[in-house]
């Protein structure tokens, strides 16, 4: 996805544990362009601006980092049975529970 052009839907932003949905003050200086999203008119998207582009390389950065090492205590073979159960949940998850 090209972030510098695509807008993205504001209310996943807004979620997050630092930002109250209502008031996108997480958002100051990180996006511009409210408007009603183009697929979805209940939504609105924003695009982000350079420091909101930044701010997000650095969230997926430190993300992929804390992903990377949660694995750590255990074996291959409790990785790859992990996996497995949790593939499992997705699907289970996915058909409706």
């Amino acid at each position: 996805m090209n972030r510098a052009a695509s807008p993205t839907p504001a209310k996943p932003i807004a979620s997050a544990p630092d930002c109250q949905p209502r008031f996108l003050g997480c958002l100051k200086g990180c996006a511009h362009g409210r408007a009603a999203h183009s697929r979805d008119r209940r939504s609105y998207a924003v695009h982000l601006t350079p420091a909101g582009r930044e701010r997000l390389a650095a969230a997926e950065a430190t993300a992929s980092e804390v992903m990377a090492g949660l694995p750590a205590p255990f074996s291959a073979a409790e990785r790859d049975r992990l996996h497995a159960l949790l593939a499992r949940f997705i699907a289970h998850a996915a058909d409706g529970g």
